[in-house]
């Protein structure tokens, strides 16, 4: 795939084009991701059920908590017309940044053992204290990567893609072939983006200490961008919370070895979208933004994009299905065998996701920020209920599961019938 990727971008696309950026991009995100599969059975095989249970648990406090942190001005880096404004936007985020996760650090020292409980987790105890640490670089590593997007260093972003990859997992491997009992999943993680946040911040040093800073001028574009944290931060918080649900309820219910099957599975089965549908997507939504345009619709390559992902998916998937319980033994040792049996229920929703991802961003395109935010609202409300209704009723984990493919299937499809009509410019 990566000679592919090359091939194309120096036999047909022009320099420093659009669609050159993306491929740029995308051949960085896919060595990591090939890096990441390619290791992955070494980890399972150093690492328990139990300790990917807490390493997911700590990606999905993480996760949420990040979305808030820098009050997402870093999304506005890339806005200004003066470089200038640009950095000042930079020390905002940072400022911020550290505020939010000085108060959460506060928080866990001050409510430790509450936090614990509530998270039904007494092995999460002791890594509850680097999670404001993971949260800072991992906000610090978006801010300076939004400046490298504004600056056009795109090659430098996927280096820096394939090199924070390449130090977590050899962290990862290092720390479980030489100690045991550490769990080298999370510290791995953070040395990884130690590393590879300090190689931003020193490259780009040089150039952002140049401009002079002021208060007065903080002040001022944070309330010409104040629309980023009052509006972008509740939605996308919902949006990433939404996706953290099962994570939370599996691993407060089921256990932390439940949550380590339960991660393995969903991290493998979003390979797809992340590799070939998004790939595509960035495609779809370069045409389909200079078809509205021009004309004022994109119906005829939303069709054409939903056909294409249908029609190169459905084999595979139907084969997949069949050999995902085999495949995760022969791949990941016998231990995981749980892991492909719930990969199996998974992989169910994770069709409709592959074939709906490359055209998800219809609504963004024709502006229809309101349907995303409820979309997203509604999902949050309707895993919290199925979680609710599990533990209610007390469902195996398995029932859940399939209750949580049906929920996804149905606001898959909801977003297909939308994008249909957000495609015709109506």
């Amino acid at each position: 795939m990566i000679k592919v990727i090359t091939y194309l971008k120096t036999r047909y696309l022009k320099k420093g084009s659009f669609a050159v950026n993306v491929a740029t991009l995308s051949t960085g995100t896919v060595i990591s991701q090939i890096i990441v599969v390619a290791v992955s059975p070494l980890l399972t095989r150093l690492y328990s059920s139990s300790d990917f249970g807490v390493y997911a648990l700590y990606l999905a406090i993480a996760s949420v908590v990040t979305v808030i942190a820098t009050g997402r001005y870093e999304l506005a880096i890339v806005l200004p017309k003066a470089d200038e404004d640009a950095a000042h936007l930079i020390l905002l985020s940072l400022i911020i940044n550290f505020c939010v996760c000085f108060l959460f650090f506060l928080t866990v020292c001050m409510f430790h053992d509450p936090i614990v409980m509530l998270l039904g987790n007494q092995t999460i105890s002791f890594w509850l204290y680097f999670v404001p640490l993971g949260i800072f670089l991992m906000a610090t590593y978006q801010v300076f990567n939004y400046w490298f997007n504004r600056q056009k260093m795109y090659k430098k972003m996927s280096q820096n893609r394939v090199m924070q990859s390449g130090i977590t997992i050899a962290v990862q491997l290092g720390i479980g072939v030489l100690t045991n009992g550490i769990n080298g999943l999370i510290v791995g993680t953070i040395i990884g983006y130690l590393i590879t946040t300090a190689m931003l911040i020193i490259t780009s040093c040089k150039q952002i200490l140049n401009y002079k800073f002021g208060l007065a001028r903080i002040k001022s574009i944070s309330q010409h961008y104040i629309g980023h944290p009052k509006l972008l931060v509740p939605s996308h918080v919902i949006a990433s919370l939404s996706g953290q649900v099962p994570v939370f309820f599996i691993n407060s219910f089921f256990g932390t070895e439940t949550t380590g099957f339960f991660s393995l599975a969903s991290r493998c089965l979003s390979l797809p979208s992340s590799l070939i549908a998004n790939a595509i997507g960035d495609v779809f939504r370069q045409r389909a933004s200079e078809d509205y345009r021009r004309f004022g619709q994109f119906s005829h390559i939303y069709v054409k994009t939903l056909k294409s992902t249908f029609l190169i998916s459905f084999l595979p998937f139907i084969l997949i299905y069949l050999c995902l319980p085999f495949i995760f033994t022969a791949v990941f040792g016998a231990a995981w065998e749980k892991s492909g049996e719930y990969a199996r229920v998974l992989i169910i929703s994770t069709y409709f996701s592959f074939v709906l991802t490359p055209t998800d961003k219809a609504a963004l395109i024709v502006g229809a920020t309101r349907y995303i935010f409820w979309w997203h609202f509604f999902r949050l409300i309707a895993n919290v209920l199925i979680a609710l209704m599990s533990f209610k009723l007390n469902y195996e984990v398995a029932i859940y599961l399939y209750l949580l493919v049906v929920i996804n299937i149905c606001l898959y499809i909801v977003e297909g019938i939308a994008g249909y009509k957000f495609c015709k410019g109506t």
